[in-house]
């Protein structure tokens, strides 16, 4: 081996070092960011359902309606929960499953497994499953977190119903006792 080709050996080891040392770091969490598995368990706030297409809510062109969710968060991020949205009396009848990510940067994805009950014109009715794919954000400091996301929900597509979900939820991180 020449002196020359040892250089660039040496000089391509260093480089690979150098690649795989920016590639951890980015890899890591932002300073400040929250340990994204302590974020598990009760969700509570509020949603918005707004009219996009020719269907209306029972309220009108919005509702707003009150959303409670466990939710379970793997260190790398990945999140499985049970979310009951509307009034208390229709739970556990109006639940969905709730799969997702949530990353180090704050983006938030979640796809929703809902059931619908879309009414013919004839007066018949029939049920529907589907899924509504979410995205939005994570944020938060001192325990206290917030997730606000919004996605396309067409639960009777046939009908042209079509709302826009707006979900804000918050979570408040219980404090672990100091040990002396």
């Amino acid at each position: 081996m020449t002196r020359r080709t040892a250089a660039r050996s040496t000089a391509a080891a260093v480089l690979a070092i150098l690649v795989a040392t920016v590639s951890v770091i980015r890899a890591q969490a932002p300073a400040g960011a929250p340990d994204i598995a302590a974020l598990s368990g009760k969700w509570s706030g509020t949603g918005r359902m707004i009219q996009r297409g020719k269907c209306v809510t029972s309220a009108g062109a919005q509702l707003v309606y009150p959303v409670e969710g466990a939710f379970s968060f793997e260190a790398d991020g990945t999140l499985n929960g049970t979310v009951y949205a509307g009034p208390e009396s229709q739970r556990p009848k109006q639940s969905s499953a709730w799969t997702g990510r949530a990353a180090t940067d704050g983006t938030v994805e979640i796809r929703a497994v809902a059931d619908s009950i879309c009414h013919r014109p004839d007066g018949t009715a029939y049920t529907s499953r589907y899924a509504v794919p979410y995205a939005g954000k994570l944020t938060g400091r001192k325990g206290r977190y917030k997730i606000e996301i919004s996605g396309d929900d067409s639960p009777c597509p046939e009908f042209g119903c079509t709302f826009t979900q707006v979900i804000e939820l918050s979570h408040k991180v219980p404090k672990t006792p100091k040990t002396p």
